[in-house]
């Protein structure tokens, strides 16, 4: 199977790496066992965001949060797409709703009903915050409005830029390309929350822009 990479975000100590089957457009989570654990970093340190990977698929794993998990091996990087590729010829989510509903989270009685559990929507004019968490680490936020609702997400993009204080609050992300995915753990809440895991800046790549092609479900 080939897939290209279109997520390598930070997920407890590895990596939680996804992306399009190129065969048919659909999206690929790898998990390092059945429970969905992330993978590590060390075994995809030569592995880029749009590389082109081949590897043989061990079994699908599929959880409530996360429909797309699959164990593989033999991993090697055979290639690379570039953005356009990617955006304008497999498309992006256009759905109404950021997986279930409005909110930051999925709450656990509409897990049952989610189809998938990656998206990759197009945002305009989201706006970075941070705030510490109770270890006193700054965690980055984006907040940005998709089809009439207001979204908070954590960011998760290790290629994002990091800084330890506030020093990007109030940054404004113009136009980007962002891959949204509900967390891979259920919180005591009974919360799944919902997280920036990849943001592409597409400002001033009008080739792009003019040629995005969306698709109302990547499971039609």
């Amino acid at each position: 199977m080939q897939m290209c990479v279109l997520t390598m975000s930070s997920k407890g100590d590895g990596i939680c790496l996804s992306g399009y089957d190129l065969n048919n457009g659909r999206w690929i989570r790898i998990v390092s066992n059945d429970e969905g654990d992330a993978i590590s970093r060390e075994l995809m340190s030569k592995v880029h965001i749009l590389d082109v990977i081949e590897f043989d698929v061990v079994r699908y794993v599929p959880i409530r949060w996360s429909r797309e998990n699959v164990i593989v091996k033999n991993i090697k990087v055979i290639g690379k797409k570039t953005e356009y590729e990617i955006f304008c010829q497999y498309g992006i989510d256009n759905d109404d709703l950021l997986f279930d509903d409005g909110k930051y989270y999925v709450k656990e009685k509409n897990l049952a009903y989610l189809t998938k559990t990656l998206m990759m929507i197009n945002v305009k004019n989201a706006v970075i915050k941070t705030k510490l968490d109770s270890t006193e680490e700054c965690i980055q936020y984006m907040e940005f409005k998709y089809h009439g609702n207001i979204y908070h997400l954590k960011i998760t993009d290790l290629s994002f830029p990091y800084t330890s204080r506030d020093d990007l609050t109030g940054m404004i992300l113009e136009n980007v390309i962002v891959v949204c995915s509900v967390q891979g753990k259920l919180k005591p809440n009974s919360h799944c929350y919902k997280f920036a895991c990849q943001i592409f800046d597409i400002k001033n790549k009008e080739d792009i822009i003019k040629n995005i092609k969306y698709k109302g479900d990547f499971y039609e």
